[in-house]
């Protein structure tokens, strides 16, 4: 379990591959939960922070994001619970989970 050996997870499971596949596939949803609160205030931005567990699946769950607006929380929540990862493996091979934590900064253009 991960939540008690994140190295082993960060090192099978790479944080930097994750952020490439958030920035790469996952982007533009993230950006219209943000646009439809600069709908409401066209100068609201600020960060953003996920949490959340690759399953032995590939499937992103258990999210927690804690952010600049309720509304932009709930709706990232929600686009989290859809996103897949290659599945995680621990050393020996084996499926595994693994823990991610990254801040991104939603700016208005």
């Amino acid at each position: 379990d991960c939540r008690n050996g994140l190295a082993l997870c960060y090192a099978v499971t790479n944080l930097d591959e994750v952020v490439r596949i958030i920035m790469s596939k996952y982007k533009s949803g993230l950006e219209r939960c943000h646009k439809e609160l600069l709908k409401r205030d066209p100068s609201a931005g600020g960060r953003v922070t996920l949490e959340f567990t690759v399953a032995e699946s590939g499937k992103a769950t258990n999210a927690k994001v804690k952010g600049f607006d309720p509304e932009v929380e709930t709706c990232i929540k929600a686009k989290v619970g859809g996103w897949l990862f290659p599945k995680p493996k621990d050393s020996d091979g084996a499926a595994t989970t693994a823990a991610f934590k990254i801040t991104l900064v939603l700016q208005a253009d």
